[in-house]
């Protein structure tokens, strides 16, 4: 009977160790993505829990409210990082309608990067940084062609003017 007991609840701390480890590494995995370093760790936890400097202190239940917490402020930081390649992919679609000759309008530009597929704010984050880099290397080998085309104009220029000359 007692080795019956034993085993149940050996199972159960081993089920509370694998409950903690899995919130552990969840803990650590966000703390990392909100780009918090050791001193900002041990502060989010004094700061939630009296007198506990780490994650060996904490429960599984308490790791749990804390990720809920990173959650949320990890997704708020995704947010952000969308926003700021939203902003730059028009800025980027601007300039090379702009090269193009075409509007420059922001509904225009948006509407061409709409093109693409779905709704600006429904692009994931990176389709939003492949088309960003897709519209700067066109802007940039536009450039490189209107720079190639007026030394072929001024090279031309020269041989024709030589060839009246002579």
């Amino acid at each position: 009977m007692a080795r019956k007991t034993y085993q149940k609840l050996n199972k159960k701390i081993r089920i509370m160790e694998a409950n903690w480890i899995k919130a552990n590494r969840r803990f650590y995995a966000l703390a990392k993505q909100c780009n918090l370093n050791r001193e900002d760790i041990a502060a989010t936890i004094a700061g939630n829990y009296k007198g506990r400097m780490h994650t060996n202190e904490l429960t599984a239940e308490e790791l749990t409210i804390l990720n809920e917490a990173l959650q949320k402020r990890a997704m708020s930081q995704a947010d952000k990082d969308k926003d700021r390649w939203r902003k730059r992919l028009i800025a980027a679609v601007r300039k090379y309608c702009e090269k193009m000759g075409y509007q420059t309008d922001t509904k225009y530009v948006i509407s061409v990067i709409e093109r693409s597929g779905t709704n600006i704010n429904k692009l994931p984050l990176d389709r939003l940084r492949s088309l960003y880099n897709a519209f700067v290397k066109r802007t940039k080998d536009l450039e490189l062609i209107k720079d190639e085309i007026s030394i072929n104009e001024i090279w031309n220029y020269e041989i024709k003017h030589r060839l009246t000359i002579n």
